[in-house]
C-alpha cells in the first residue's frame, strides 16, 4: 500500500528566494494541512496542532512501519515532514527509501513537470484546482506587518485544494510507467547527494560580495567621469559611443561589445578613440552577470552547505540538471589563467577586493572543501564520442579508444589537416573536437559554425563544410544509424506492441514502416516499442527513453523535401513550449548517445556509493566527491578505477576517465 500525500505550508521565508533547505528549516515555517489517501475517493485532510497529542493517524503508523509515500516533487514533502513535522508535531521520521516522486516519474515519461500542465497534458480524470495560486498568495505568505491570514473560509478552500492536488497526482501517476527499481535507486541517490550539499565558506562569500560591490562602484565612477553615465545605463552609453563612431552600434549586448573590442575601431572613430575603447571595456566588465552568484550562494547556503541543486531526469534523456541558485552546469568559464586565479583567491575571498575580471573567473573557486577534507573530481573522457561509435558499431573508432588514442587528434591529423598525429596542436585538437561532437548529431555547415562558437571555436562556413564532409566519410556507420533509428521508430509506430530492433543499414534497403523482418546479425544495441500512445527507445542498459503521442505524418521540410516522418508531442528545444515536433533520426541518435552516457555515469555513482564514497554533485559527465585530505591521492586512483570498470550491460565498452584533487572546485 502506498499513501499519496501533499502539504500546504506557510512561512515568513520566501521559498523561491531562499530555496527548500532554508525554507523547511526556518522557525516560522509551519504546516497548514496535509492531505493523504490511497485512492481518490478516500482522501483525508489533517491540520497538525503542535499543542495537541500526537494523533493516531493511519498515515503515521504506515510511515513508522516503513511504508511508502508518493508525492509530486516528493523532496518538498520529505523536507517538510522531517524538518517541520518531526520536531514540531512529534511525527516519526520519513526515510528517502520510503519516498516515490510522481514528478520524477512524469519526467521519465517525458510529460510536463508542473502538476497543472501534466494533468492537462494527460487529460487526467482529476485536474489541479485553478484557485490554488490565489489561495497560496493569501495564506502562505505574511502581510506587510508579518501577520498571516487566518480567514477560516479561505483555509477551508485551501484544504479542499490540497485534497484535489492529491487526487490529481494519483490520476496522473496511475497512467504513467513507474520507475524501475534501478531508476528508483538512482533517484534516491540523487536526493542523498542533494541533502549532503556543496560546501562553501560564508565568510569568503561575504568578502566576494563586498568585492563585487567595490568593483562595481569603481566601474560606475570611472564610467561616469568618462561618459556621464554608468555602464548599466545602456541607452545613454550607446548614444555617447555612437556619437563618436562613423558607423553606429545597434546595441550593447555582450556579443556586440566583444566583437567591437576585437576590431581595430580607431579607424571608425571621429575622435577620442581611446576613450570609446575604454567605455566599451567598462561596459563589458560591468555586465558580468556571473558575479551575482556570490550573493545568491550566500543567501541559499545553510551551515556552510548549498543543498538541493541536482535535478533527477532534468533532461528527457535522463541526464541530470542543476537548479536552486547554484547551477554548476552553467558557470561561465574563467577568462584569466590558472596562475592568475590562484593569485586572486586570497585577495578576493580574504580581503574583499578584486576586479570584475577576477570575480567573474572565481565563481567555481567559491566552492571550497571544509578543513581536513579535499575534493576528488573525476570526469569521463570523450564519453559521447565513445558511446556514439559503440552504438553504431563503428569498430575501427572503438578500437582507437581501446588503444588509448585521442580520437580528436586522430580526426584532426587524418581528416582535417593531414599531418602526423603527434604534430596536432592544442588549437587544432579543439577545432577537431567541436567538429566531431557537432557533426556526430547531424549538424550541417551552418549549424556546426554556431555549435563550435559555443565551444569557443571560430569556423568559417567553408571550414565547417569540410569538417562535416570529413566526419560523414570517416564515421559512415554513425551516419547510417541516424537513418536506421528513424526507420525503426517508424516501424514501431506502425506495429504497436511489437519490440523493433534498430538494424544497421536497413534504412537503405527498405523504408516500408510495416515491413516485418527477422532480426539479422547487424542488429544494434537499440530497440523501439510503441505502447500506450508513447514511443519508447530501449537503451543498452535496459532503460527506456520516452516520446509521447507519436504519429506518422507527412512533413514538408524547410529545404522543400516532403516525407513521412515521426511527429511527437514534446518540449521544443528552443521555445520550451510543449508542442508537436518532428523527431528526425539524428535527434533520436543524440538521445540514445546522451542517455547511454548518462547510464554509465549513474552506474559509476551507485558503485562509488556502495564502495563508501560520498558523491556531493554531478556535473555533465563528472562526479565531485569529498574525502579525507590525507587520502586524496589514493582516493583519486580508486575512483578512476571504479568509474572505468564497465557495467554488466556493456562489458566491452572502452571507458576512460581522468581527474584531480584539490581544496577548491575548478573546471
Amino acid at each position: 500500500m502506498i499513501y499519496s500525500i501533499d502539504f500546504e505550508t506557510r512561512s515568513k521565508a520566501p521559498l523561491k528566494d531562499v530555496g527548500l533547505d532554508i525554507y523547511a528549516n526556518d522557525p516560522s515555517t509551519e504546516v497548514l494541512c496535509i492531505a493523504y489517501g490511497t485512492t481518490p475517493d478516500n482522501i483525508v485532510v489533517h491540520i497538525p496542532n503542535p499543542a495537541a497529542r500526537i494523533p493516531h493517524l493511519p498515515l503515521l503508523e504506515h510511515v513508522r512501519n516503513g511504508g511508502k509515500i508518493a508525492a509530486w516533487n516528493a523532496m518538498f514533502e520529505y523536507a517538510i515532514w522531517n524538518c517541520v513535522c518531526v520536531p514540531k508535531y512529534g511525527w516519526p521520521p520519513l526515510k528517502l527509501e520510503q519516498c516515490i516522486d510522481t514528478m520524477a516519474i512524469a519526467a521519465a515519461n517525458n510529460i510536463p513537470q508542473s502538476l497543472d500542465d501534466a494533468g492537462t497534458f494527460m487529460d487526467s480524470e482529476h485536474k489541479k484546482d485553478a484557485v490554488g495560486k490565489r489561495l497560496i498568495m493569501k495564506l502562505a505568505k505574511p502581510n506587510s506587518k508579518g501577520v498571516f491570514n487566518e480567514d477560516p473560509e479561505l483555509l477551508a478552500e485551501l484544504y479542499d485544494y490540497c485534497a484535489q492536488d492529491v487526487r490529481t497526482e494519483m490520476a496522473i501517476g496511475s497512467v504513467l510507467r513507474p520507475l524501475t527499481a534501478e531508476e528508483q535507486e538512482v533517484w534516491t541517490l540523487t536526493q542523498r547527494i542533494n541533502l549532503r550539499g556543496v560546501p562553501v565558506d560564508y565568510g569568503e562569500l561575504h568578502n566576494a560580495v563586498l568585492a563585487v560591490c567595490r568593483a562595481q562602484d569603481a566601474l560606475d565612477n570611472e564610467c561616469l567621469k568618462l561618459t556621464g553615465c554608468k555602464p548599466s545605463e545602456r541607452a545613454k552609453l550607446l548614444a555617447w559611443i555612437n556619437e563618436r563612431l562613423m558607423e553606429p552600434l545597434p546595441n550593447l549586448t555582450a556579443e556586440t561589445v566583444s566583437n567591437m573590442l576585437q576590431r581595430n575601431i580607431n579607424e571608425e572613430l571621429f575622435d577620442e578613440g581611446d576613450r570609446v575603447i575604454r567605455a566599451l571595456e567598462l561596459r563589458q566588465e560591468g555586465s558580468q552577470t556571473s558575479v551575482a552568484k556570490y550573493a545568491k550562494m550566500m543567501e541559499i547556503q545553510r551551515e556552510g552547505r548549498i543543498r538541493n541543486t541536482l535535478v533527477y531526469h532534468g533532461a528527457s534523456t535522463g541526464r541530470w540538471a542543476s537548479r536552486g541558485g547554484l547551477n554548476l552546469q552553467n558557470i561561465a568559464r574563467p577568462t584569466i589563467s590558472e596562475d592568475e586565479i590562484n593569485e586572486a583567491i586570497p585577495i578576493v575571498f580574504g580581503t574583499g577586493v578584486g576586479s570584475m575580471l577576477q570575480l567573474s573567473s572565481l565563481v567555481r573557486s567559491a566552492i571550497v572543501a571544509p578543513p581536513t577534507k579535499t575534493f576528488v573530481d573525476v570526469d569521463f573522457s570523450s564519453i559521447e564520442n565513445r558511446v556514439g561509435v559503440y552504438l553504431a558499431g563503428q569498430n575501427d573508432k572503438v578500437e582507437l579508444f581501446r588503444k588509448g588514442l585521442d580520437e580528436y587528434k586522430v580526426f584532426a591529423a587524418k581528416s582535417l589537416y593531414r599531418i602526423p598525429y603527434d604534430a596536432v596542436t592544442k588549437e587544432q585538437r579543439q577545432i577537431s573536437k567541436s567538429a566531431v561532437l557537432g557533426a556526430m548529431f547531424g549538424q550541417g555547415a551552418k549549424g556546426l559554425v554556431k555549435y563550435s562558437e559555443g565551444m569557443g571555436v571560430k569556423l568559417t562556413e567553408q571550414q565547417a563544410q569540410k569538417a562535416v564532409y570529413a566526419y560523414r566519410r570517416e564515421y559512415q556507420y554513425v551516419q547510417e544509424l541516424w537513418y536506421d533509428c528513424e526507420s525503426a521508430a517508424k516501424r514501431a509506430i506502425a506495429q504497436p506492441g511489437v519490440m523493433i530492433a534498430v538494424i544497421r543499414g536497413l534504412s537503405k534497403q527498405d523504408d516500408d514502416p510495416e515491413l516485418v523482418l527477422e532480426t539479422p546479425a547487424k542488429t544494434t544495441k537499440l530497440h523501439f516499442l510503441c505502447a500506450k500512445d508513447a514511443l519508447w527507445m530501449k537503451l543498452p542498459s535496459g532503460r527506456f527513453i520516452c516520446w509521447q503521442r507519436p504519429k506518422l505524418e507527412l512533413v514538408t521540410f524547410a529545404w522543400g523535401e516532403e516525407k513521412m516522418s515521426v511527429v511527437v508531442h514534446s518540449q521544443n528545444t528552443f521555445t520550451r513550449q510543449w508542442t508537436r515536433n518532428v523527431l528526425i533520426g539524428s535527434s533520436i541518435f543524440q538521445s540514445a548517445v546522451q542517455g547511454t552516457a548518462r547510464d554509465f555515469l549513474a552506474v559509476a555513482m551507485l558503485n562509488l556509493e556502495k564502495t563508501g564514497y560520498e558523491v556531493i554533485n554531478s556535473i555533465h559527465d563528472e562526479v565531485l566527491l569529498l574525502v579525507e585530505e590525507q587520502n586524496g591521492e589514493s582516493a583519486l586512483a580508486d575512483v578512476i578505477n571504479i568509474m572505468t570498470t564497465p557495467p554488466t550491460w556493456a562489458p566491452d565498452f572502452p571507458l576512460a576517465a581522468e581527474g584531480w584533487i584539490g581544496k577548491r572546485y575548478r573546471k
